[in-house]
């Protein structure tokens, strides 16, 4: 037996091109979320022995105070608190605590993540917010890690996600671009052990990986059979 010409049907070769095409883009998507989670590394690094950047009164650009320390002054708006439903911290289910802030001498508020608080059994989540005047001293985030939400967002107190252009327009309230992650032991029933942001880098790096192997393999599955396809025995 030898083998003869490479031989291969037209949809095989079309098969192969979109798995491997596919494989080097989702890696590709991988590596770029492990880049961007290196840098929040590093960026989280220098920032962490410098002081809290005071928020004042103004609209700001969401890029001078993201992943710093922050301290923010004002009143929270206690009757627009929200509950992200589906957050489990160490194996328990519950809800990250989401209450707008209003910045003192502003019309602006800035939304707080104040905490994660155990869901009850058969019991709607509540919890109270403090009154007054309150320093609120955290780091500021772009966004709340989103859930999987089948069907349409619910606009409820209690809900699955929440973004920042969504709830302004839902709330009609002025809103600071980024959220702060609070970080001070104010509230005993609230946890705030927030899971690290550069916690992700690796598993992005192995996921990146595996999928450009899958294109790797794709072509080399494509090649081998295409040489048995094409395989023909030794003429006398």
């Amino acid at each position: 037996m030898r083998l003869g010409p490479l031989v291969f049907p037209w949809w095989s070769a079309l098969v192969a091109a979109l798995i491997c095409a596919a494989g080097i883009a989702l890696g590709n998507w991988q590596a770029g979320r492990a880049a961007e989670k290196r840098a929040i590394a590093e960026r989280l690094a220098g920032y962490e022995r410098a002081p809290a950047v005071l928020l004042g009164p103004g609209p700001v650009a969401a890029d001078d105070y993201l992943w710093r320390k922050i301290e923010a002054r004002g009143e929270f708006d206690a009757k627009r608190t929200l509950y992200l439903g589906n957050r489990l911290y160490r194996g328990r289910p519950g809800y990250y605590v989401v209450t707008p802030l209003r910045v003192e001498n502003s019309p602006r508020y800035v939304l707080v993540l104040r905490g994660w608080l155990p869901s009850q059994a058969n019991a709607p989540p509540e919890h109270a917010v403090p009154q007054g005047i309150r320093a609120i001293r955290g780091m500021a985030v772009p966004a709340v890690a989103r859930m999987y939400e089948p069907g349409s967002p619910s606009p409820g107190r209690v809900r699955q996600n929440i973004e920042l252009p969504g709830f302004e327009q839902e709330s009609g309230l002025p809103l600071q671009p980024f959220f702060i992650e609070q970080r001070e032991a104010a509230d005993e029933a609230l946890v705030q052990d927030w899971p690290a942001h550069d916690a992700l880098l690796d598993k992005h790096r192995m996921y990146a990986g595996q999928w450009y192997s899958l294109a790797a393999l794709a072509v080399v599955i494509f090649v081998v059979l295409s040489y048995r396809h094409g395989r023909r025995p030794d003429v006398a």
